[in-house]
């Protein structure tokens, strides 16, 4: 009994008809997979910066990239992050 159902289930996965039924599972599989790991390389980190700018270049005219603290300075520590922003000169 077991033998005909095995028999049944591999004659029925050599046809057409099981070929076809099994590439589709594994092409969106794959194609699911290579979306994912596109994504995981692609995409930005998930540390979100603050900074304005890296460089006097990424600002406006007549102001200036200078590393502030976000926050409040209590005895010369900042209680904050440090970020990068455009000031006015």
């Amino acid at each position: 009994m077991n033998a005909k159902i095995f028999g049944r289930i591999n004659h029925f996965l050599k046809s057409e008809e099981g070929r076809v039924g099994l590439k589709t599972p594994m092409v969106l599989g794959i194609a699911t997979g290579s979306l994912l790991l596109a994504q995981a390389v692609l995409s930005p980190s998930a540390y979100a910066e603050i900074d304005e700018c890296y460089d006097d270049y990424d600002c406006d005219p007549g102001e200036s990239c200078e590393r502030v603290c976000n926050g409040s300075i209590k005895n010369g520590t900042c209680d904050g992050s440090w970020v990068n922003k455009c000031i006015e000169l």
